[in-house]
């Protein structure tokens, strides 16, 4: 799984992973949970797109690893692309919330 997710990080478009790191950091700073249905959606109205949205599973991976954010659960996709597909629950990582 982590090969997929690192080969489809490795394809998308440079501009697009980092905005969506910045709006992660900054989703992560609210104390409030999130998915990647709240990134995705702020990539979308900025008009910062890439060939496959699962390239964002890398980000989100990089910055667990790093201990920024935390995985909280699951619910379903609002997104209509994905069928209503059970999406990891984050929030961030601070004890000053």
């Amino acid at each position: 799984m982590e090969e997929g997710i690192a080969k489809a990080e490795a394809n998308a478009n440079p501009i697009w992973l980092s905005e969506a790191e910045t709006i992660i950091l900054k989703l992560a700073q609210t104390g409030k949970f999130f998915t990647s249905d709240n990134v995705i959606e702020q990539l979308n109205d900025k008009g910062i797109t890439t060939h496959n949205n699962s390239a964002i599973g890398g980000v989100f991976l990089r910055l667990k690893n790093s201990g920024v954010i935390e995985p909280c659960g699951y619910r379903l996709s609002k997104r209509r692309s994905r069928h209503k597909a059970p999406v990891r629950i984050w929030r961030g990582v601070n004890d000053d919330y």
